[in-house]
């Protein structure tokens, strides 16, 4: 459409769709217009009216950002996949998590209210937060909540930026199971118009970032042999990462990144077996050895050995 359709043209291709053969109904200008504006309110796309032509023609208004592009590959998908259900069983999907409260929490960020809700660790203990939710990040098929803790003190800042004592508060928590009891409250806060979750999380891995005094920022090289190089060059760990050296007749590639090295990253790492090795910065790598031979020395059963209660003789590892 991006080419620009009259509506006429449009009415033409909808009856080719497969809409038009499940519901064969026409629709007249008025109906289009008001499908107009409620694509625009729920999926963000602009459907405009190019009047520079000799007849009205309609276009999708451009928009490069990554929610749009987003929105419009799983429409994309969604319209693709109902297409096919005769095939179904011939598509095989991943398990996605089920994500509590995501309406509720974004109907918080759109009024900037506070949300109080029951957090529930891996360790099985509860307790009650309350945070402002700036935001919400998904993750590897897993949608977070990010926010700072609410304060009173800080709540009445009119400041455009946020207070340093403020951001170190910002928590994310993963919108599963461990979420409950959640509540829209009716306090009040203000977003600061500088802040930028882009930005906030512009040199982290994931949803982990540790203040700067805890670790600071490092340009990364790690050397990948192929064929899992090849990969990185097609997925990239992190929008920082840079091929900085190439190797084909020896078939490796060093990549660079800019980040915190955080736990998450360091597992990213690890899960890519003997096919990466860091090489800076030294602390890093030394940190990624001794990870190494604790798999080594765990495959030996040196942490078994440990144990109060042995494994059960059937579970134990055959030599």
């Amino acid at each position: 459409m991006n080419n620009g359709l009259t509506l006429e043209e449009l009415k033409r291709q909808y009856r080719r769709s497969q809409m038009y053969r499940s519901l064969p109904k026409e629709f007249s200008e008025r109906t289009f217009h008001f499908w107009r504006q409620e694509i625009k309110d729920t999926y963000g796309i602009e459907i405009y009216c190019d009047r520079s032509e000799h007849a009205y023609v309609y276009r999708i208004k451009e928009d490069n950002t990554k929610i749009s592009e987003w929105l419009s590959s799983t429409i994309s998908v969604q319209q693709t996949i109902s297409n096919n259900m005769s095939i179904k069983d011939r598509i095989v999907l991943e398990d996605v998590p089920n994500c509590n409260y995501l309406q509720e929490v974004l109907t918080a960020i759109k009024q900037n209210l506070c949300i109080t809700f029951t957090y529930t660790d891996y360790w099985g203990e509860a307790k009650r937060i309350t945070i402002k939710p700036f935001f919400v990040k998904m993750f590897r098929q897993r949608w977070h909540v990010i926010g700072p803790v609410y304060d009173e003190k800080f709540n009445k800042s009119l400041k455009l930026r946020l207070e340093p004592d403020e951001s170190a508060t910002i928590r994310s928590y993963g919108m599963d199971d461990r979420i409950s009891n959640l509540e829209v409250t009716n306090i009040e806060f203000r977003y600061p118009s500088m802040f930028n979750p882009a930005e906030f999380y512009s040199e982290n891995y994931s949803t982990i970032k540790l203040p700067a005094e805890q670790m600071k920022t490092e340009a990364i090289q790690i050397l990948v042999w192929a064929p899992q190089n090849f990969y990185l060059r097609s997925v990239p760990l992190h929008h920082s990462q840079k091929e900085v050296y190439t190797c084909d007749e020896e078939g490796y590639s060093i990549f660079q990144y800019i980040l915190q090295p955080t736990l998450d990253f360091e597992m990213e790492l690890r899960s890519h077996g003997d096919y990466v090795e860091v090489l800076s910065p030294s602390w890093f790598r030394k940190e990624m050895k001794e990870e190494a031979l604790k798999v080594v020395n765990a495959y030996k059963g040196y942490d078994r050995k440990t144990l109060k209660t042995p494994l059960p003789p059937e579970y134990e590892p055959r030599k």
